[in-house]
């Protein structure tokens, strides 16, 4: 188990890469950035909960955490990157705060125990395969501001019964579903 001290305002690339066993990891209230890969393969990660003064989770942050079962996103989070959660085939369900306003491609793609998703976000657009082949995936609310269903959303969500899109979505791209 880590704890990262106050004052520390980014974790860096790779800080964490294949730390198999950390289990837990306790964030500061001054942390803004966790940079590219900072906890990818921590396969032994269960829970995250992260600060409100977070604004940036970069490109396959907690990719392959397998064991990671539920995050609690911080009030400040703005950007979450390419892949950042891909292949946490544990998690079950997340809520995108309102203040994201960026969701990069494959964010949770291949999260195979993923059930619901709740974007609450400001985000206009979201990445190609958003939730490509999360097999669990039953329930989805998209942000109220999507103007477009990007390519390969949904494919290979087997398990989605329902999908509510907003009013101003004008564009459905190949293979959404």
């Amino acid at each position: 188990n880590v704890v990262i001290p106050e004052g520390v305002v980014s974790i860096g690339r790779s800080a964490f890469k294949g730390s198999a066993s950390l289990k837990s990891v306790s964030l500061p209230s001054t942390l803004k950035d966790i940079e590219y890969r900072a906890f990818k393969e921590c396969s032994g990660l269960e829970t995250l909960e992260l600060p409100d003064s977070l604004e940036r989770i970069d490109a396959s942050a907690f990719k392959k955490c397998y064991l990671l079962e539920s995050v609690k996103f911080g009030s400040g989070l703005r950007e979450i990157g390419d892949s950042a959660f891909k292949g946490c085939f544990s998690l079950r369900n997340v809520e995108i705060p309102s203040s994201v306003v960026f969701l990069g491609d494959g964010v949770f793609a291949e999260c195979e125990a993923l059930e619901s998703a709740t974007l609450i976000c400001n985000a206009q657009t979201i990445g190609v395969g958003l939730f490509y082949g999360c097999g669990a995936l039953r329930n989805a609310t998209l942000p109220p501001n999507l103007e477009e269903l990007p390519e390969g959303t949904f494919k290979g969500c087997a398990s989605l019964r329902s999908a509510q899109l907003p009013p101003k979505v004008e564009r459905i791209g190949k293979n959404a579903f």
